[in-house]
């Protein structure tokens, strides 16, 4: 149960957990393809050449993003699907790495957050295991 109560949490802005505002907010790109098979060889290709996520991004994916080299800008919990949001603002995954493919409704996504704000390190998560 404890992924749900993040999932949960993520879903409704931390607004019960963190009394209030959260002020979070992430800058993110992606890539967003209908299969993994491209997701896995497009995450190989920026293993090797992380400079090139934004020509890769308007070369295949299939969200209107990709024009822009795949970025969604500014956004805060929520505002994303759950599975998107966990990427994002999960203060373990280091910006600028390539994460996926992680399956949505919409697709596949590649991942790569560039920017995190309003982080505090995390407290007592662990209480948060029982209820």
């Amino acid at each position: 149960g404890f992924y749900l109560v993040i999932r949960i949490y993520l879903k409704f802005g931390g607004g019960g957990f963190s009394g209030g505002s959260s002020g979070k907010t992430c800058e993110a790109r992606h890539i967003l393809v209908n299969d993994e098979k491209l997701a896995n060889e497009l995450k190989t290709k920026l293993t090797k050449k992380p400079k090139e996520f934004a020509k890769l991004a308007a070369e295949h994916s299939k969200c209107p993003s990709g024009k822009k080299g795949g970025s969604l800008g500014k956004f805060s919990p929520g505002q994303m699907v759950p599975a998107f949001d966990k990427v994002c603002f999960d203060p373990d995954i280091k910006l600028g790495e390539v994460v996926g493919p992680v399956k949505t409704q919409f697709g596949y996504h590649l991942i790569s957050v560039d920017k995190r704000t309003g982080f505090e390190p995390p407290v007592e998560e662990e209480s948060k295991k029982e209820k």
